[in-house]
């Protein structure tokens, strides 16, 4: 299931469709039509679908052609677009509503005030700015437990906490996000136990 982008052209925009339709047995003309935008920042799997479909071996069949053929020009995108075509559930826009920090479109401010998802594609990050411009755009620094809490709560729920500590793992994000999974675990177990912030 994902967000499409009905207002983006794939075709000259995300792939070289001249290129790719010669490996799609197909026509520039009818690849063209089966090829459906969108953002794969946020998408839902259905993981037997996914194997029984073979859409990782579709994936990489796409960028191991891209290492000797120009068919697309942006990272893990394209390929996924050219793998999955428009075989797709199609999810409101408010489960990926984008925002970039050089530009805004216009059909992102609709569902920007009510996003479930707000999503900031690009290299240009709100975390990365001063915090008054990103509380402009509608971000706010993450509220994530401390270690010393992580380590009470997994002993509570009977987990190790060598694993989901900080010095256990290479880099901080990786274990801040760890902490931010158990503290989504003990919300969905309504363990309704203060978060505290890490610095």
């Amino acid at each position: 299931a994902i967000v499409p982008r009905d207002y983006k052209k794939v075709c000259g925009h995300v792939v070289h469709c001249t290129v790719a339709a010669k490996f799609a047995n197909t026509t520039t003309e009818q690849l063209s039509q089966r090829l459906q935008a969108f953002n794969a920042g946020v998408f839902v799997i259905n993981l037997q679908n996914w194997r029984n479909f073979r859409i990782k071996e579709k994936v990489a069949y796409w960028i191991r052609l891209n290492l000797q053929y120009r068919i697309y020009d942006l990272g893990s995108n394209p390929p996924l677009v050219l793998a999955i075509a428009q075989d797709y559930v199609r999810l409101d826009p408010h489960w990926n509503c984008l925002r970039g920090l050089r530009k805004q479109h216009y059909h992102n401010t609709i569902c920007w005030d009510q996003a479930y998802i707000r999503h900031f594609p690009g290299d240009l990050k709100p975390w990365k700015q001063p915090i008054s411009h990103a509380r402009a755009i509608g971000w706010e620094p993450p509220n994530i437990p401390s270690s010393a809490y992580c380590r009470a709560a997994l002993t509570q729920i009977g987990l190790d906490p060598v694993i989901f500590s900080s010095r256990s793992t290479k880099y901080n994000t990786t274990a801040r996000r760890r902490r931010l999974l158990l503290y989504l675990h003990l919300k969905e177990e309504d363990k309704h136990i203060p978060i505290l912030r890490s610095r």
